[in-house]
């Protein structure tokens, strides 16, 4: 499948640690979920309305917005077979999208970059925002970039010792040492594709203002890199953590206000610059938590949780889905009905105009999160 338009850009936002998805998108007429939260449990009033059934945590006003503007899908009891309580199981689960119980070592974003090497100039079609990169990024022969603050890398690779390193790896060329002489073209490529990017990163002279946290800044720029039109298509950012086991309330609150006010800045820079209808966000977390409240007026790691696609472009925005009923619970966790699979598949097909099956190394039936055209445009 012929990838007919790189300039279609990717965000997806990691909400580490398992958020309560229950608590975000809050089923107010489920006497089963108020019984068993006894001091967690949001009440219909406390909450913004979605529908006679589900509301938005009060921290999300922008979110509502999006939900009636058609431009937000909540696809709801999203997991895996076997689901792990492990942080680390669950997220590895989720990055390198296989199931099975051994670890690998790459990433779908990885392979995606892998299949589609072709279309980034400067080995640049994929940035986490952090000084870590993560499994998802890693591919078989490529890699994303991990970039905590694109201007002061920009600037070290541009000093006197990596220029000086630069010059004198060529030499290696003598030694026939194919290892090193890998190392040498990346480190070339990619100070040549970091050059090509700041200026153009530099000469926009952006100006969006934006809230003074982590979060808010990594999506800063985010969004002023494709604003200003660099070559990357994938953008990987985390916030978080929801590990809400104690005090759930007070931090899930904050967390959620963060992120709430990071996409709206997000959103309404991209706007002004006529940016946001090539653009679509995915927001998940590893797992949810588990309906039962514990003695630390917390939540414990749970299984299926809901998922958030925001975009210009969707077939079914709203509610995807129904919530689950919480009436046959597994193991006192909300059961999963759709595979997270099946929405990668989706957007690898119909958002990044590639074949699902080469990425995620089988067939996997997709759902239909985009409309039809969302990939021609």
């Amino acid at each position: 499948m012929e990838n007919k338009s790189s300039q279609k850009k990717l965000i997806i936002i990691q909400l580490t640690g398992g958020n309560d998805g229950l608590n975000t998108v809050i089923p107010i007429e489920n006497d089963i979920y108020y019984n068993a939260r006894p001091h967690l449990s949001i009440s219909k009033q406390e909450s913004l309305k979605l529908t006679d059934q589900l509301s938005f945590h009060t921290a999300l006003p922008y979110f509502q917005r999006l939900y009636f503007d058609g431009t937000l899908s909540i696809v709801n009891n999203v997991g895996y077979p076997n689901a792990s309580r492990s942080h680390f199981h669950s997220m590895d689960v989720w990055q390198t999208a296989l199931l099975s119980a051994h670890k690998h070592n790459t990433g779908w974003i990885g392979r995606y970059l892998d299949e589609n090497a072709h279309l980034f100039q400067h080995n640049m079609g994929a940035i986490e925002v952090g000084n870590i990169l993560s499994t998802v990024m890693r591919g078989h022969q490529q890699k994303g970039v991990g970039i905590d603050n694109f201007v002061d890398l920009h600037n070290h690779l541009k000093g006197e010792h990596y220029q000086s390193l630069i010059k004198r790896l060529p030499q290696i060329k003598t030694l026939s040492n194919d290892n090193l002489h890998h190392i040498y073209e990346l480190l070339v490529d990619s100070v040549d594709g970091l050059d090509d990017m700041y200026h153009r990163f530099t000469r926009r002279k952006l100006k969006t203002p934006v809230a003074k946290n982590v979060f808010s800044r990594s999506l800063k720029m985010v969004t002023d890199l494709i604003i200003s039109e660099v070559e990357t298509q994938i953008f990987y950012v985390s916030h978080g953590s929801f590990d809400t086991h104690v005090s759930q309330l007070p931090v899930q609150s904050k967390l959620l206000q963060i992120l709430n006010k990071g996409i709206q800045e997000c959103i309404d820079a991209l706007t002004t610059h006529d940016k946001m209808k090539d653009v679509s966000i995915l927001i998940f977390s590893e797992f949810g938590r588990r309906l039962q409240e514990n003695n630390g007026k917390g939540t414990d790691h749970g299984a299926a949780n809901n998922l958030y696609i925001i975009s210009k472009h969707l077939k079914k925005p709203g509610i995807y889905n129904k919530l689950d009923s919480l009436d046959s619970l597994v193991e006192g966790d909300v059961p999963f009905e759709i595979d997270f699979r099946r929405i990668y598949a989706n957007i690898l097909e119909d958002w990044l105009n590639t074949h699902s099956r080469l990425i995620l190394n089988e067939s996997v039936d997709k759902i239909d999160i985009f409309s039809h055209s969302a990939g021609l445009t």
